[in-house]
Order: structure tokens, then sequence, then C-alpha cells
């Protein structure tokens, strides 16, 4: 059984033009033990969908999701009470520090993040111009 497990995540929000998509559709597995890290351009909706997974987004946003469960609980009816208690504790969110993963720096020039050490030991950016999101789980 997968420590998080998501199916076809979509987020939009309201806007005074009508709704925007910034998520669409993604579905993510995590075992139990692994680190997830998300990397894509600025503004592909990593953070936004990763939010979306811990109830974090304003009441503009629109979350839905086939099956959006951590460790067997269901995410989209969780109280807050309950959510708050997973949240920081059992599942967080890293984000990038800007000049940890940048076009102009090697594997080896990056700074190493503490927490996801053993995720970034394989990974060089090289030229990508993408970012990244290490989402950790218990």
């Amino acid at each position: 059984m997968s420590l998080l497990e998501i199916r076809n995540l979509t987020v939009s929000f309201d806007t005074a033009s009508g709704p925007f998509k910034a998520v669409d559709g993604i579905d993510i597995q995590v075992d139990k033990g692994e680190v997830l890290a998300i990397v894509g351009e600025s503004g592909s909706g990593k953070s936004v969908g990763m939010l979306a997974t811990m109830g974090l987004l304003p009441k503009t946003a629109t979350v839905t999701a086939d099956r959006m469960l951590f460790d067997g609980r269901d995410m989209r009816a969780i109280s807050g009470r309950e959510r708050r208690q997973l949240i920081g504790r059992d599942i967080s969110m890293i984000f990038q520090e800007p000049m940890a993963l940048t076009a102009c720096m090697t594997g080896s020039d990056r700074p190493s993040c503490a927490n996801c050490s053993g995720a970034w030991e394989s990974w060089d950016m090289g030229n990508s111009k993408g970012t990244a999101i290490c989402m950790a789980v218990r």
C-alpha cells in the first residue's frame, strides 16, 4: 500500500476572467521511505499541486481528485484538526532555495538539502532550467 496516492488531481482558481486551471489531472504515488522531487518550469503547478494535497490553498481554489490518500486516510475528507496534525509532522514540503538549484551550477557545485540529500546525490541539474520541490513523507 502506498503512503501517498493521488489520482487525477486538478486545481483551478476563480479569476475575474473565469476559471484558471493551474494543475490538470496529475497522478502521484509515493511508498513509505521514498522522497518525491517534483521538477518543472516556473508556473508549471509544482507548488499548487503539493499545497492542494496538504489542503493549504486559499478558498478561491477548487481542488478535485479521484483519490487523495495519505497513510490510508482520505485527505479530501479529513477534518481541519486531523490535517493540522499531519502537516509538518508526517507530510511536508521543502521549497527550493533560490540558489540551491540554478542552471549556472553543476551537481558538484550545488549545496545539498539536509533533509533530501539522498534524493539529490545522483541528480545533476546541469544546464536544465528546472526548479524542484521535495515532498518528504515519513
